[in-house]
């Protein structure tokens, strides 16, 4: 029942933009119509992405960062499951081993589009490199068992 909330749900996010693609892969073929498509994905995942992530004022401020990351949980446990590998001074590390978006873009035969919306993810990362930084080695959207967020204590030497 859980299953298909989380699904239920990421196709209703996700629903025009699979459907205009689909309309376009008729057209231009499935390879165009996600290269197409697929940057509209990261947009539209950006606003989601910027919401995951919790939000401090500077890089000083990072210790509060796994503090604000476990208010926000609330939100995001319905839908994603996760759990904190690691929480020290200079990491905060999640791995995500569901993700009702993925799962859903790859159930409607369209796996190509989901990079596209991890791609999100980077985005938001680079809009706080003066804060913190972000890596990520593993991906459910390419295929890994998990995607592995570390975000990084930003340093004056990093």
């Amino acid at each position: 029942m859980k299953k298909l909330f989380r699904r239920i749900a990421a196709f209703m996010i996700l629903a025009p933009g699979l459907i205009w693609t689909y309309f376009l892969l008729f057209f231009i073929g499935k390879e165009r119509a996600i290269k197409l498509c697929g940057p509209f994905f990261t947009l539209a995942s950006k606003p989601f992405a910027r919401n995951w992530v919790s939000k401090i004022e500077s890089a000083s401020d990072f210790d509060n960062f796994s503090i604000k990351m476990r208010k926000d949980f609330w939100l995001w446990g319905p839908l994603f499951d996760f759990s904190i590998v690691q929480d020290d001074h200079n990491t905060f590390k999640l791995n995500i081993t569901y993700c009702p978006i993925c799962d859903v873009i790859k159930a409607v035969g369209l796996s190509g589009l989901a990079p596209f919306v991890c791609e999100a993810d980077w985005q938001v990362a680079n809009e706080n490199k003066d804060k913190w930084l972000f890596k990520r080695e593993y991906q459910l959207s390419t295929g890994d068992p998990y995607c592995d967020h570390t975000y990084l204590r930003k340093t004056q030497n990093t």
